[in-house]
């Protein structure tokens, strides 16, 4: 999920920033959050979201039976908030006409379902400990998971040098004209061939990186979902550890930070 400059909102960077892993292991974790991990669990409802399915019919059938069926078809477990769908003003009954041929994927055939049943964003699904979870956004957004990204490959900066050093040849050759003869112990320093060493300036690497970390945090807030972080008014929150951002947020936040 890229090298921060100044530039950081650039379209080329961003990208970078979003293969973010899980941090796999809690030794600079702050008390009280735990990496996350469930690839394993749900690493098969995933594989049947990616499947491609039959044929589809569906002609005004109820968006229930809808459910049924690909449940069903996909031998794959389905749990629907029902509750937060008539929230949404989503009923069982809700209509649902489709016809696709073979071979589109489950994942493109439920969002078409979702969106055809309540508009745009207003319904999402998720796996989660091996069941393919739908719900309405809203309800979804309530809930906020804590997760760890490891960001020091961000946050590396190149030395910037002051007065680098020049290269003097005249001063170099001075140098080895007054020891020649006596074999008595060549050039002096002032006579180097670097006349001037230079000097670092600017901030301390800590300094620095939690600047650069401020950036990175600023340009997630800005772009990813940005009504939902507190800084904006919502209850998500963004800081920065030990080389790491600690995330606590909805899931559909950490599903951006982890994915293109």
């Amino acid at each position: 999920m890229p090298r921060f400059s100044k530039a950081i909102a650039s379209a080329a960077v961003l990208p970078c920033l979003f293969f973010l892993t899980v941090r796999s292991y809690a030794d600079d974790l702050p008390p009280g959050v735990q990496p996350h991990n469930t690839a394993a669990g749900n690493a098969a409802p995933r594989h049947a979201l990616d499947r491609p399915l039959p044929e589809l019919k569906f002609n005004a059938t109820p968006l229930s039976d809808v459910m049924d069926f690909l449940a069903d078809t996909t031998e794959s477990n389905f749990s629907v908030d029902w509750k937060a769908l008539d929230a949404a003003h989503i009923a069982k009954d809700t209509p649902i006409t489709l016809r696709m041929s073979r071979g589109v994927s489950m994942h493109k055939v439920l969002d078409m379902i979702l969106d055809q049943a309540a508009g745009k964003g207003v319904l999402t699904f998720y796996v989660s400990e091996g069941v393919i979870e739908i719900t309405s956004q809203e309800s979804s957004d309530k809930v906020l998971y804590s997760r760890v990204y490891p960001i020091q490959d961000l946050l590396f900066q190149p030395t910037d040098y002051n007065n680098a050093p020049n290269l003097s040849l005249q001063n170099a050759g001075q140098g080895q004209s007054a020891g020649g003869g006596g074999g008595g112990g060549g050039a002096s320093s002032s006579n180097s061939l670097f006349t001037d060493t230079g000097s670092t300036s600017g901030k301390s690497t800590a300094t620095a990186q939690a600047d650069r970390a401020a950036e990175i945090i600023k340009l997630i807030t800005d772009t990813v979902r940005p009504e939902l972080w507190q800084a904006n008014g919502g209850t998500a929150t963004i800081s920065f550890f030990r080389g790491n951002l600690i995330v606590n947020a909805p899931r559909s936040i950490h599903q951006m930070l982890e994915s293109q």
